[in-house]
């Protein structure tokens, strides 16, 4: 990746360096120094991490103290907490700060202030409920996302999940972002092509550039995250030094409450959503082949993981046992596909050995665990396979022990949805028919998989009460901008049943009133992008043609900023415009340099832009 670190590192020091980036990719020039947004993590019932990142003004900057501020309303009348925090670039001008105690169960709005005054977004956050006490709730609702290449297509997803504001937390399960660019997935690839990261600041440069995506960043500041990473994420086949950095950049951009602060290696941790949810977050990437099992196969999770693991389960009084890991937990045989047929799937026997399949023998032992302890409610929740998986779990789920027709037997399930962007069997370019009859062939051999879908992509909702559990497959168009998504399908889990119903649902779960989270009426803001904007020709010698129309009137200033520092390079005009007007302006650039730049719409508003290229 160093010369696609060069290239940012060149557009932030202002060089000529010619670059071009896809479309939807700028960073946040409205709120410059803070290009790349804010966030929130790892909520718990009175404590929750606020993050963003500053860009010194100059080189020569050695630190920066940014002020910070939380309230219950978006206006920031009602202050709980402030302070400030000095960053440099040690942490890469990352500034994450884990504000203490707060209250249950309630809505949080927070941002940060730079030196010269200027403010970023107003982020807004959850805390999650307690168990006992006015917050402790009947009804929580999930996002559910993993494998997230912004390579390989547009992240539609999260624009969807931003706008669902009655989620507690988003739970992203791995591939956050990607090392390399599959070549059979380069929908939006900038120009110089990247390669994978290696050193620490190549690392940073990733985080940055995925940063530049206005969904992602607007699923951030939204909702509070829960984050594993997985193989993608970090280098972890690299050596010692580049592993441990790897980590670190990761940290710095996705910042976790670890058990042991100075342990990078050691992310497994519990989070508690009052008596209705406990949600064990485990590592199976640094753990695997640590140790041996008693019986000496190799483990998956390690020793000390395991009985970490299985004592907060069997501890566990939540109603719901929700266990966040990276890769498919059941089992999905491949041996019955013939062998004539075009299409070459695992090793023949099983997909994937660097899932739970790879460790049958660890994976037997935990479901004897949660069997033989009788744990009801367990819900493995998991990513990396791209594809949609609903799916009982059982130590032998073609034995005798567990019936695929109702489910009976069956120990605990799985909720595996699809990849937000990652390609899967449609990317293979495999006609119709062929993946409809691995569909079937696959089916046949793995009774356990109640519901699957091998080629959209998407995320999953999970709406939990006290007598069920639904989990929802969601999907959406990778390869062009669009807010239209399509419901898949719903599944049920009735508490204590332990098996998914059989009787999908043809109608989504009603969004939940939130309201009771809320101090203040105010609600955060989201800018509109919805105006048509179309810029042709693109790319062009300088002379751009540029149409739209607005749902509302109101004054726009029409700009051209630099993509990656958020510069303002020109303004090319201010004025008012009317509703329900085509509007078409002539704009001529040919004064710039060839480059890359953002052409911003910025209205009280409205805020949408398009990345234009001149030649």
């Amino acid at each position: 990746m160093k010369a696609f670190y060069t290239f940012l590192i060149s557009c932030l020091i202002g060089t000529s360096l010619f670059a071009q980036f896809p479309q939807n990719i700028y960073t946040d020039a409205s709120y410059t120094p803070f290009l790349y947004g804010v966030a929130s993590f790892d909520p718990t019932d009175s404590q929750v991490i606020i993050w963003t990142h500053i860009t010194p003004d100059n080189n020569t900057q050695t630190s920066i103290t940014v002020t910070w501020e939380i309230a219950t309303d978006s206006s920031f009348l009602n202050m709980v907490q402030s302070g400030t925090i000095v960053t440099d670039t040690t942490r890469d001008w990352t500034a994450s700060v884990d504000v203490s105690n707060l209250n249950a169960y309630t809505t949080y709005y927070y941002r940060f202030q730079a030196p010269n005054g200027n403010y970023t977004r107003k982020g807004r956050t959850r805390t999650a409920p307690s168990a006992s006490g006015i917050s402790n709730v009947s009804h929580l609702r999930m996002a559910v996302a993993s494998c997230s290449s912004v390579f390989s297509g547009f992240f539609n997803s999260y624009q969807q999940i931003a706008q669902r504001l009655d989620l507690d937390v988003v739970l992203h399960l791995g591939d956050y972002l990607y090392d390399f660019v599959d070549p059979d997935e380069e929908i939006r690839v900038p120009q110089p092509y990247p390669t994978s990261p290696v050193t620490k600041q190549e690392w940073r440069a990733r985080h940055q550039y995925y940063l530049m995506d206005p969904d992602l960043r607007l699923a951030r500041q939204v909702h509070p995250w829960i984050v594993t990473w997985d193989n993608h994420d970090t280098d972890y086949n690299g050596s010692t030094t580049q592993a441990e950095e790897s980590r670190e950049a990761f940290l710095e951009y996705v910042p976790m409450r670890l058990i042991t602060p100075t342990d990078t290696k050691k992310i497994y941790r519990k989070f508690s959503y009052g008596s209705l949810v406990d949600i064990f977050m485990v590592d199976i990437l640094l753990y695997r082949n640590v140790d041996n099992l008693p019986s000496g196969d190799p483990s998956i999770l390690g020793t000390t993981q395991y009985n970490w693991l299985t004592t907060e389960l069997q501890n566990s009084t939540a109603k719901w046992k929700l266990v966040g890991n990276q890769k498919m937990m059941c089992g999905w045989s491949v041996a019955n596909i013939p062998t004539f047929f075009p299409v070459t799937l695992g090793n023949g026997s099983v997909l994937d050995t660097k899932s739970w399949d790879g460790f049958d023998a660890a994976r037997d032992r935990l479901l004897d665990f949660i069997e033989n302890n009788n744990i009801d409610n367990v819900m493995v929740l998991s990513g990396d396979a791209h594809v949609s998986m609903a799916s009982d779990l059982h130590q032998a789920p073609t034995g005798s022990g567990y019936n695929g027709n109702t489910g009976s037997g069956s120990v605990a399930v799985e909720f595996l949805p699809t990849s937000i962007t990652r390609g899967n069997f449609d990317e293979m370019g495999y006609p119709g028919w062929v993946v409809t009859a691995v569909e079937g062939y696959m089916a046949t051999a793995n009774p356990n998989q109640v519901f699957s879908n091998i080629v959209d992509h998407g995320y999953g909702i999970l709406d939990l009460k006290s007598d069920s559990a639904i989990a929802e497959f969601w999907y959406m168009d990778i390869l062009n901008e669009t807010t239209s998504q399509t419901f898949e399908t719903g599944l049920l889990l009735k508490d204590s049943e332990n098996h998914w119903h059989r009787t999908n649902m043809n109608t989504p779960t009603n969004p939940k009133d939130y309201s009771g989270t809320l101090t203040s009426s105010k609600k955060i803001e989201m800018p509109s992008r919805d105006a048509q904007l179309t810029v042709f020709p693109n790319p062009s010698d300088g002379q751009f043609s540029i149409t739209f129309e607005l749902k509302k009137a109101e004054e726009l200033s029409i700009d051209v900023v630099e993509v990656a520092t958020g510069k303002l390079v020109k303004t090319v005009l201010k004025r008012s415009f009317g509703a329900n007007e085509k509007q078409k302006i002539a704009i001529d650039l040919r004064d710039l340099s060839a480059g890359s730049y953002y052409l911003r719409l910025k209205g009280e508003r409205l805020e949408t832009g398009k990345v234009i290229v001149i030649k």
